[in-house]
C-alpha cells in the first residue's frame, strides 16, 4: 500500500544517510566543529597576500551530486573564487537542512502508524487517507533525492560554511553578499557556536547590506529597510541584519522610495503583490515621521537614485518580497552561478 512505500523509502533514506554520514573521509578542516579538537573557526575571507578571483570555469551543472564535485569546488573556494565559495556554502547548507528534515518525517510516519496500530486513525476519510499518504510519499521522494546528493560527502560546521559565505560576499558576489548581508548565513540554532562569527558581521553588515543594496539587489534593499523601519511587532525574532542596525526612519523611508521609483516605471502585472507590500510599509512610516523627515529621506533617496545601480526586479516574485520578520528566503545552489 502507498502508506506503507512511504515508509519503506523514509527509513531506507535514513539508513542510507547515517551509514555515509559518519564514515566519510574527510579532511580535519571540514569536519563539525562542534566536537572538541576539530576546526571551530570560519574561513578567512581569502588567502593571505590574495584578492579575490572571479570563477576560472563554469560552476558545476546543477543537480551533480556534491560529492563528485566537493574537493574541487573547496579548492576553487579556498583559492578565492567567489561562485566558488558561493555554491559550496550553498551545498553544504541544503545537506544540513535534510539532516534535520529527514528524522521529523520519520517520526511523522511513525507518529501516524502508531496511531493507527492503536485504532485512533488520523484520517478515517479513505479518500483523506490516500491523499496523506500520496503526500508522504512524494515528500519521502523528495527528501531521497536530496539525500543522494549529499551522499558521501562529509559534515562541515556552521562556522566554517558561514565563512565561505562571507567569503564570497566580500569578493563582491552579489547573490552571496545578499545572502551574508541580511544573516541567513546564521542558523538560531547554531547561535552560541557562532559568537565570534557574528561579532565580525555585526561590524560589517550594515555596510555589506548597503553595497547589496546599491548594485541593485531589491531583496537586501528591502529587508534593510525593514531594520531600519523597526516597526511594531517587528521585535519577535528578527532576523540578524535589524539586530545590527539601529533604527533609522528617514533611511528606512529612502529605500522603501529608492524601490518604489522603480515600481513606478515598471508595468510589469507580477509585481501587483510587491507593490502593495510597499504601498503598506510607506504608509506606516510616513505616519510617523514629521515633515523635515520625509523631505529629507526623499533627498536621500534622489541622492542614492543618481549613485546605485537601479533596482533589479527581474527575479521571481517571492525571491523580492520580505518575510512578515524582515527577513528573506535564502539563495540556492542555483543562484550563485548569477
Amino acid at each position: 500500500m502507498a502508506m506503507g512505500a512511504a515508509v519503506m523509502l523514509a527509513i531506507a533514506a535514513w539508513i542510507g544517510w547515517r551509514s555515509h554520514a559518519g564514515t566519510s573521509a574527510a579532511p580535519a578542516a571540514v569536519q563539525d566543529a562542534a566536537h572538541p579538537g576539530e576546526a571551530a573557526t570560519a574561513a578567512p575571507a581569502h588567502p593571505a597576500g590574495s584578492r579575490p578571483l572571479p570563477a576560472t570555469a563554469p560552476l558545476p551543472a546543477s543537480g551533480t551530486p556534491l560529492r563528485l564535485v566537493f574537493d574541487d569546488l573547496k579548492r576553487r573556494a579556498d583559492n578565492g573564487e567567489a561562485p566558488a565559495a558561493c555554491r559550496l556554502a550553498a551545498e553544504l547548507e541544503a545537506c544540513e537542512q535534510v539532516r534535520e528534515e529527514l528524522p521529523m518525517f520519520e517520526e511523522q510516519l511513525r507518529s501516524h502508524e502508531a496511531a493507527m496500530s492503536d485504532g485512533h486513525d488520523p484520517q478515517p476519510d479513505p479518500q483523506q487517507r490516500r491523499q496523506f499518504a500520496d503526500a508522504m510519499e512524494r515528500h519521502g521522494k523528495v527528501l531521497l533525492g536530496r539525500l543522494e546528493q549529499c551522499d558521501g560527502v562529509p559534515r562541515v560546521g556552521p562556522a566554517e560554511r558561514a565563512g565561505y559565505w562571507r567569503r564570497a560576499a566580500l569578493a563582491g558576489h552579489l547573490p552571496a553578499l545578499s545572502h551574508y548581508a541580511v544573516g541567513n548565513a546564521f542558523r538560531l540554532q547554531d547561535t552560541l557556536r557562532l559568537l565570534p562569527q557574528l561579532q565580525v558581521y555585526r561590524d560589517e553588515a550594515e555596510r555589506l547590506a548597503l553595497q547589496a543594496a546599491a548594485a541593485g539587489d531589491v531583496r537586501t534593499t528591502l529587508a534593510l529597510a525593514a531594520a531600519y523601519s523597526s516597526q511594531p511587532g517587528y521585535g519577535i525574532r528578527p532576523p540578524f541584519l535589524a539586530q545590527v542596525v539601529a533604527a533609522d526612519p528617514v533611511r528606512a523611508l529612502a529605500l522603501y522610495l529608492h524601490v518604489q521609483d522603480a515600481l513606478a516605471a515598471t508595468g510589469d502585472a507580477r509585481l501587483l503583490a510587491l507593490r502593495n507590500v510597499q504601498e503598506r510599509n510607506l504608509e506606516r512610516l510616513r505616519a510617523g515621521m514629521d515633515a523635515q523627515q520625509q523631505s529629507q529621506a526623499r533627498a536621500l533617496a534622489g541622492q542614492w537614485r543618481g549613485q546605485w545601480q537601479p533596482p533589479d526586479l527581474s527575479a521571481p516574485l517571492p525571491r523580492l518580497l520580505v518575510y512578515g520578520n524582515g527577513g528573506v528566503a535564502d539563495i540556492g545552489p542555483d543562484d550563485c552561478a548569477r
